[in-house]
């Protein structure tokens, strides 16, 4: 996860009459560089961890066989009218250039995803099949629409909130003290992302509950202990891209007022 921050310059403060600005008291320029220098740490710590949780994610037990998962999306794409909507494949390197897009991050297990263009495709890494019935679940989230599909569209814009942010301060702002735009910037930045988290934990709940309703070739319910782990430590990933989407925003202030 990286952070980057677009900063855009101050606007000027026009006064009916000159007021000579005083420079900044030491302790608040100490205080501020300090805050410039402990934040890319933080980013830092929280990019490593976003690594533990998808290395511990991949390297998770599967909670059955592939040819169950296969059946359980199955299910889910018939009981949800996704059937002649959504194709999903679970890819190797066999299969890697079956759909013309760059499915080699897949191919090798290390991701999983559904997108909308240029077709309507859930794809899981076949060492990894159990990562397919999330993927479905944003699929029926996208087919419901409503605020589930602005939960799911929100992702493109939430990188644009620390810009947003110094936008709006320098609109609506105070020259004199902090606004409520840089003082609760790292919040806003976060909440910018919530949405997001909110809809991951929605496409996970959905392949839980379609898992938990399938039986075995023994007639047995499936025990979900695996899956639940997996998809925690999947959403334990988001929730940090949202945490450093805060500090994105809270840096973007920062680096504004040291220049």
């Amino acid at each position: 996860m990286s952070v980057m921050c677009a900063v855009e310059s101050v606007r000027p403060n026009y006064n009916y009459f000159y007021v000579p600005q005083q420079p900044p008291p030491e302790h608040k320029k100490s205080g501020t560089l300090m805050t410039a220098m402990g934040l890319p740490v933080v980013a830092w710590a929280l990019n490593q961890a976003s690594g533990y949780f998808s290395k511990k994610l991949m390297a998770g037990k599967e909670f059955t066989t592939g040819e169950n998962v296969e059946q359980i999306a199955k299910n889910m794409v018939e009981k949800n009218g996704l059937k002649n909507i959504v194709t999903f494949d679970f890819i190797d390197h066999s299969n890697k250039h079956k759909y013309g897009v760059d499915l080699e991050v897949v191919a090798q297990g290390k991701n999983a995803f559904y997108t909308e263009t240029p077709l309507k495709l859930a794809v899981a890494p076949k060492s990894k099949p159990s990562l397919m019935l999330h993927e479905l679940g944003h699929a029926i989230n996208a087919k419901k629409g409503g605020v589930l599909k602005l939960l799911q569209n929100s992702r493109r814009y939430a990188p644009y909130a620390p810009t947003a942010l110094l936008w709006l301060n320098g609109a609506f702002g105070s020259n004199k003290d902090k606004s409520f735009f840089e003082k609760y910037a790292g919040l806003l930045g976060f909440a910018a992302f919530l949405p997001t988290v909110i809809e991951e934990v929605i496409a996970s709940s959905r392949g839980i509950k379609a898992a938990g309703s399938f039986k075995d070739a023994a007639g047995k319910l499936l025990n979900l202990r695996a899956l639940k782990k997996n998809y925690t430590l999947a959403w334990m990933t988001y929730l940090i891209s949202g945490i450093g989407l805060g500090i994105a925003a809270k840096q973007a202030f920062v680096e504004q007022k040291l220049r």
